[in-house]
Parts: C-alpha cells; structure tokens; sequence
C-alpha cells in the first residue's frame, strides 16, 4: 500500500467520518432550535396567534423568560419592528439597544439567547483546519 494509500484511509476517510457524524448530529440540534426559534428568527411569517404561542420558548428558558409577559412583547415588537423595517434578528438586536430595550426586555433576552446559540459553531470547522495539517506534514515526511 502506498503513503498516499495509508493517508487517504488511515487519515482522511477518519476526518471525513468524524465530520459526518458530526454535521448528522448538529443537523438535528439546528431543527430543533428552528422549531424552538421560530418566533424569533422569522416573526414576520407568524400571525399575532401563532407568536402568543412563544410560550414554548420561554418555557425552555424559565430563569430568563417570562412566559405571560413575553407573547404580548413579542407581538407588539413585531409591529414595530414592522415600521421600523428590521427584518433580520441583528437588525432587530440593534433596533432594541435603543431606549425602547425595557418595554422588549423579554425580547431582548430571546434576541440575545438566539444570536449567542450559533457563535459556539465551530467544532466541524477545526476538522477541516486538522486535516490540512496532517496532510501538510505527511507530505513533508514523504
């Protein structure tokens, strides 16, 4: 078998693996969060009904939403996120750090809570950095 042969199997074909499994388990983890997001992300799909049924979120995170207050919030924020033409969750993020942050402060914090999920992404990144240095050593040992 060459070098080039063991690379491929004993190196390659493992990260590639790992990386699968990997996208395969955050995959799941991100339709879950959609679902438990979904209010958040794309406000401006949902009726004033479906955004009273936030609840669901809130009740994931007790210690940081409040689940009677929070439906209301977000259905008046919409509105006004509406005239203000803050489509994106950033945007939307931004328009809150202005003085109307404490009339949206249950929004706020799923604004936040949401924004935060996604920057610890980055463990499939880290395969595909390995991987470029184990090929740049094995070919220098070759």
């Amino acid at each position: 078998m060459s070098c080039r042969e063991k690379f491929r199997i004993g190196t390659y074909l493992r990260v590639i693996d790992c990386l699968q499994t990997a996208l395969a388990g955050r995959i799941t983890v991100y339709k879950d969060v959609h679902l438990r997001f979904k209010a958040v992300v794309d406000p401006f799909s949902l009726s004033d009904a479906e955004l009273r049924e936030a609840k669901t979120l809130a009740s994931h995170y007790p210690s940081d939403l409040d689940a009677n207050v929070y439906p209301d919030q977000l259905v008046q924020f919409v509105k006004f996120a509406k005239i203000k033409d803050c489509c994106s969750p950033s945007s939307q993020a931004k328009l809150l750090c202005t003085e109307i942050e404490q009339a949206f402060s249950n929004v706020s914090v799923a604004l936040r809570l949401f924004l935060c999920l996604m920057v610890t992404n980055c463990t499939g990144e880290r395969f595909f950095s390995k991987l470029s240095v184990i090929k740049k050593t094995s070919c220098e040992q070759l």
